[in-house]
Order: structure tokens, then C-alpha cells, then sequence
């Protein structure tokens, strides 16, 4: 198995487009007084964040002037790693869609959720740093550095017509980073410089640049992404194409959630979950799971209420929606929960536990349902609760495997929001399939035991000694290359310090690539300072392999180890090796630490080949990144990613989650 590494409303009631069609969404009958108002006008155009007297507009900007055709590849090559559960073939979901084989491990589902288990003070206060810290000389980049060093020298880059691979990494880059600047041309934003590379020759820049100016999330480019969501002539004209492909729209309608995610705008915000609804209407899978996901990235609005009926009409209805993408309804359920009314919420918990009672369902429903309950399991009144901790405890035991797996997930994360008495159950089921499941299964009951300690850090409780006991006994007994590696995972996201030795020798022990990697995440997680030297030892070997290096890095950030860049920045100006210096540009990008900028924007300047640069241009993305998280992690989290069509994800790394 393999993934990629390197590198996203119509009111219920409002007539939908192709109303005609027989699997179209329908408006859903009564309950919706008074009557809707019209269909919103696109947003206006405004100044940015301070700009509170913003001018009206019809639309985006003209078309720009396309940049020139150039040869060479379509975007910075993913790079892959191959897992623990083998090699690196396909296979076909019963759905039809490609993913890597292998995609039943564990990995997989860390991969795509990881982001939110990181992190140490007010997400996760019980789980302090421990042992004996030098003290920090750690600080993230200023404001003042990304302005005057940092923006202008990428948007230097974008001027000297790049090739293709250093170009998507810089548009990457920009939009990850925000602000505003003044080009030669005179454009103020990063949105308008951005809009060129729409008309752009090759399909994986004008894909980048739509997502980027989602990213960016600008209100004047909301009106540019509903009509290349629609296949408008305006789009067509815009991106110099005939018929738009259903990626491109589908990208779209992800860069619309991210707007709705980020802006802080009201009226964007209802104008564009008008348009994803309405988009629901497409019968194309792409653009339908890109709708549905994106509707349920975006905070609470006036129409939020009514779209989340109209899902669950929706989703009553097995033909109403295509099969990939009605799999998909149970995940925004479950995001739109919180915040809806509570006979809305009852509603929802009703769809998701008789999803998981019947028999009846594709499995891919069943899972996303598995999923979904473990989001909102523990939220709800005494009686829902129950219910959903009971749906749970039998999904577990019988059915789909991969249902199974995702319950045993849920379960941890139920159990990490329940109250004392009402978890004792959990804790014992899960501690009892960690002891006797198959070799295939027990890898995730060891991850289930690590996520539900780190959601119980985060409400100030933790693991019994005796659990933390049985996780550590069972790392002692285990041989399997798979187990070992969760179980290495799983101690970290326990915060278990007393294991941080453990973790350490095993560490320098072990010759499974897979065993050193976990382990280094493990300890990061941990945060004890018992484990800097064994992750410090790493650095020099981890050079030639950029995900133990970037997994090293990461675990030393996360102690602020002061001495990490420094030790990063004398292997880079040490060695010739192209992967070498892929791999310590990647580890300086997850430093938090701004003297990673000096080696990063040398590395710019220095003679070789682009794809390094494009490599450093992404690291300095990410160590300049304005969000606390990657942004495609508002898709990622809690998603199916085993009912995708390829614009979601695939084995070539092509799609929207393969951002990560």
C-alpha cells in the first residue's frame, strides 16, 4: 500500500437547477414558512478583514492574461510511503473508485485525522511537557518576517516564469500564507494574482489555483468559483475552456467550502451554501461529494438550518443522491449537528443509528454512519447517548470490518466526552478487543485505547494506570510489525511519559522503518524531554527517508527543542543528495521556528534542480502557514476516505485530501 504525502446553499425550498431530473434533489414539503427569499446576489468585493464599507459587485474580476505555455510536469510530484500492510497496489472499491491497496490499515485513517491529535497546552491541558527542558528559544516567524521577507520573494518567484512544479508549490504557498502585498502590476491581492493561472495550459495548476483562492477565500472570488462550479460561459472564457471537466468544477465547489470556512463574512457565507446545495442537482459524483462535503465545513448561517433538513430528506431517499456521495451525507450530519436545532439534532441521530441498525445499506454508508456517530456520540440528551454508545458497542462486533474498525475509533471518541460512569464500558470493550482481537483488527483497537486517552486530556482526565499498563505490556509482547507500530502511536496519544524510555530504546532499536516512524510521532506526542536525544539521533540517518525525517522533526517541535534547526541546517549545507535536501526541507517547514527561514529562502537562490526549490517553497508554506492546522484538515477529519472518486482522493495523489 502507498498514499501520497507531499502535497478541499440553496435554501431546501428553493427550486434546485434540473429540477426535472428524477435523482435531483427535491425540496423537501412543509416546515419552511415563511416564504424563501430570493436566490442572494453575489458578494461584494471589499478591502479585506478591516474593510467594514465594502462596495457592491456582480461578479470577479476580467480575466487576466494567461501565463505562457510551458513543459514538464503537472505539480510537485507526490511522494510516497509505503505502509506497513505491504506493497503498492490498486484495488477497486465496490463503489468503483481506485484507492491504494492496503487502505484497510490503520495508517490510512491517521493519516487523513492526525492533524487534530497534535498540540499541547489549552487543546490537551493534562498532558504537559515533562522531564527536563532546556529552555525555549523557539518562536514562529513575525508578521513582520512574512511581509518583508517572505511574501515579496515568493511572489519574485511567480514573476520569473517558473516551471510547473515550482509554480504550483508557490501558489500553494501564497494562499496558505494570506496577507496582502503590492505586485509590479498593481494588484493588492493575493486573489488577483492568483485568477492568471485559471487559463493555465496544464489541468493541475488551474486545479491548484481554484483551490487557492478558496484558501485565500476572498469575497470577490466566490462569484468566480459558482460559475466554474456551474460550467458557466463566463468560467469557460476565464479558464480559455470548452466544456468544463467535472474535477475542475468539483474543485470549485471545495473552494467554496473553504471560503464559507474561513470567511468571516455573512453574506458569502449564505451565498455560497445557496450555490453548493443547489449543486446537489449535478448528477456527477465528483461535483456531488465535493457539494455535500463542503456544505458541512461551513459555520452555522441562516440557511444552515434548512440545508441540514433538506440532507436528511435527502439522504431518506436511497436514489436521490449519487451512491459516493450519499455515503458521504452522514459525515456533514454530523458536522452540521451541533449547531442545529434540537429537533433537527434528534433527526440526525435518528438517520445514522437506523443506518447502522438495518441491513440494507452499501457499506460505505454503514461506515460514514460508524464515523458520524462518533462525532456527535455524547453531545446529545441521556437517552441519544445511550442509544448511540449501544448502535456503536454492536456495530463493533459485527458486519463490514472496515465499519467495525471505524466504530472501535468512535467508541474512543464517545467515551472521551462521557462522564466517568457512563465510559466504564467502553473502556473495558475496547481494552478487551485490544487483547483478543485478529492480527488484522488489533492494530486499530490499539490506536482506539491512544485516541480515547488523548480525548480524555483534552476534558482533564486520563487513562486508569492500569490501561496505560496494559497498552505498555502489550508493546513489550508484540513482534508484528503493524501492532508494534500502533501500539508505538498509541502510548504517545495516552501521554504516556512513563513509556518515553521505552519508546526511546525501541527507537534505536528497531529496524522497521514503519516501528521508527510511529515511534517518533509517540514521542513527539509525549512531549518528555527523556526523548530528545533518541529523535535527535535520527536526524543524521532520517536524511535519506523525508517521512522519518519530517515525523523526527515534527516530535522535536514539539518539545521546542531549540537545538532542532540548527542541526537541520548544517545537514542541508552538508549535502548534495536532491532527496536529502527534500527531506531537511520538509523537516525545517514543521520547526515552528523562524530561523528555519534563513537555510529555506537560501535553498531559493541556490543553482540546482526546481523540484528542490519547489520543495522549499512548500516548507516555508507550512512553517509561514496562517492556520494552526493544514486547511485541508476541515475535509480530512472524520471523512470516508474509502468511498472517493479520484478528485477526492487516489493512488496518484491527484486529489483534494492528497494536500496532506
Amino acid at each position: 500500500m502507498s498514499h501520497a504525502k507531499s502535497l478541499i446553499a440553496l435554501f431546501s425550498c428553493i427550486a434546485l437547477l434540473a429540477p426535472s431530473a428524477q435523482s435531483s434533489p427535491q425540496c423537501p414539503e412543509g416546515g419552511y414558512d415563511p416564504p424563501p427569499p430570493p436566490v442572494p446576489s453575489p458578494p461584494p468585493i471589499y478591502g479585506g478583514p478591516g474593510d467594514t464599507t465594502p462596495g457592491a459587485t456582480t461578479g470577479g474580476s476580467p480575466a487576466p492574461t494567461a501565463s505562457p505555455a510551458r513543459s514538464g510536469g503537472l505539480g510537485v510530484p507526490p511522494l510516497i510511503r509505503p505502509l506497513s500492510g505491504g506493497g503498492a497496489k490498486t484495488q477497486a472499491s465496490s463503489t468503483g473508485c481506485g484507492l491504494p491497496g492496503g487502505s484497510q490499515d490503520w495508517e490510512v485513517w491517521w493519516q487523513f485525522n492526525r492533524e487534530r491529535f497534535f498540540g499541547t497546552g489549552e487543546r490537551f491541558p493534562s498532558l504537559p511537557r515533562t522531564g527536563d527542558a532546556a529552555p525555549s528559544f523557539v518562536e514562529p516567524p513575525s508578521q513582520r518576517q512574512i511581509d518583508e521577507a517572505v511574501l515579496p520573494r515568493l511572489v519574485q518567484l511567480l514573476a520569473s516564469d517558473p516551471g510547473d512544479e515550482l509554480l504550483n508549490a508557490t501558489l500553494a504557498a501564497l494562499a496558505r500564507i494570506g496577507g496582502r502585498l503590492e505586485d509590479s502590476l498593481g494588484r493588492s491581492s493575493l486573489a488577483e494574482l492568483t485568477l492568471p493561472y485559471l487559463s493555465h495550459p496544464h489541468r493541475s495548476i488551474r486545479e491548484n489555483a481554484v483551490i487557492c483562492l478558496g484558501v485565500l477565500a476572498e469575497p470577490s472570488s466566490s462569484p468566480v468559483l459558482v460559475e466554474i462550479l456551474n460550467d458557466a460561459p463566463a468560467a469557460r472564457e476565464r479558464c480559455g475552456q470548452g466544456e468544463l471537466s467535472s474535477r475542475l468544477r468539483a474543485f470549485a465547489a471545495y473552494g467554496l467550502g473553504l471560503t464559507a470556512h474561513r470567511t468571516q463574512n455573512s453574506d458569502v457565507r449564505k451565498y455560497v451554501q445557496t450555490h453548493l446545495y443547489r449543486a446537489l442537482a449535478l448528477d456527477d459524483p465528483d461535483i456531488q461529494v465535493a457539494a455535500v462535503l463542503s456544505l458541512g465545513v461551513a459555520p452555522s448561517s441562516t440557511p444552515a438550518e434548512k440545508i441540514s433538513r433538506g440532507l436528511i430528506e435527502l439522504f431518506g431517499k436511497k436514489n436521490a443522491l449519487q451512491p459516493l456521495a450519499r455515503a458521504h451525507v452522514p459525515t456533514t450530519l454530523a458536522k452540521m449537528h451541533a449547531q442545529a436545532s434540537p429537533a433537527v439534532r434528534d433527526r440526525i441521530v435518528a438517520a445514522l443509528v437506523g443506518v447502522l441498525s438495518g441491513n440494507k445499506e452499501r457499506n460505505e454508508v454503514r461506515q460514514s454512519a460508524a464515523l458520524a456517530l462518533g462525532a456527535i456520540g455524547g453531545l446529545g440528551n441521556e437517552e441519544q447517548n445511550e442509544l448511540i454508545r449501544d448502535t456503536l458497542l454492536d456495530c463493533a462486533t459485527d458486519g463490514d470490518l472496515m465499519a467495525r474498525h471505524f466504530a472501535l475509533l468512535s467508541l474512543a471518541e464517545v467515551a472521551g466526552r462521557d462522564g466517568v460512569d457512563e465510559s466504564e464500558e467502553i473502556h473495558a470493550f475496547l481494552l478487551a478487543r485490544l487483547a483478543k482481537l485478529k492480527a488484522q483488527s488489533r492494530p486499530w483497537a490499539a490506536l482506539a485505547v491512544g485516541v480515547l486517552g488523548r480525548n480524555l486530556a483534552a476534558h482533564r482526565r486520563s487513562l486508569s494506570a492500569d490501561e496505560k499498563l496494559a497498552l505498555r505490556s502489550a508493546f513489550l509482547a508484540s513482534k508484528a510489525t503493524p501492532l508494534v507500530s500502533a501500539l508505538s502511536l498509541s502510548l504517545g496519544l495516552a501521554g504516556a511519559s512513563e513509556s518515553a524510555e521505552l519508546l526511546a530504546r525501541r527507537l534505536g532499536d528497531s529496524a522497521s522503518p514503519e516501528v521508527r516512524l510511529q515511534g517518533a510521532v509517540g514521542l513527539g506526542l509525549i512531549a518528555d524531554a527523556r526523548g530528545r536525544a533518541a529523535l535527535q539521533g535520527l536526524l543524521p540517518e532520517a536524511q535519506h527517508d523525508p517521512f522519518l525525517l519530517e515525523e523526527t522533526a515534527r516530535a522535536l517541535a514539539q518539545l521546542e527543542d531549540p537545538e532542532l534547526v540548527p542541526m537541520l541546517a548544517k545537514q542541508l549545507e552538508e549535502c548534495d543528495c536532491s532527496l536529502s535536501k527534500t527531506s531537511l526541507a520538509r523537516g525545517l517547514g514543521r520547526s515552528k521556528d523562524a530561523r528555519a527561514l534563513e537555510p529555506l529562502i537560501a535553498m531559493l537562490d541556490e543553482e540546482g534542480p526546481e523540484l528542490e526549490q519547489a520543495w522549499a517553497v512548500q516548507a516555508i508554506g507550512q512553517l509561514c502557514d496562517r492556520d494552526e492546522r493544514p486547511w485541508v484538515s476541515v475535509f480530512s477529519t472524520g471523512i470516508n476516505y474509502l468511498a472517493s472518486p479520484p478528485s477526492l482522493t487516489d493512488p496518484t495523489g491527484s486529489g483534494i485530501l492528497d494536500y496532506l
